[in-house]
């Protein structure tokens, strides 16, 4: 069981940690070229959220990534 629980919080760690990337990723294009063509690719890609929804999403992932290596620290 505690071999079960270290691999899911290593992969739930992993999976935000690419969540994490992609939407720094997607401010940095946003920073160098603006935040209307960063709306204005969001638009081409349709995805379900706005720049605010990015935002919330981005914050979220890091802060799921912050407890589940310190669950794995304290557990492991």
């Amino acid at each position: 069981m505690r071999k079960f629980i270290k691999y899911a919080l290593l992969v739930i760690n992993i999976v935000s940690l690419v969540i994490g990337l992609v939407v720094t990723l997607y401010f940095f294009y946003c920073e160098f070229f603006g935040y209307i063509k960063g709306d204005n690719f969001l638009r081409s890609i349709h995805p379900p959220l706005d720049t605010d929804g990015v935002f919330t999403v981005g914050f979220i992932c890091v802060a799921i990534m912050i407890i589940s290596y310190f669950i794995k620290k304290k557990l492991f």
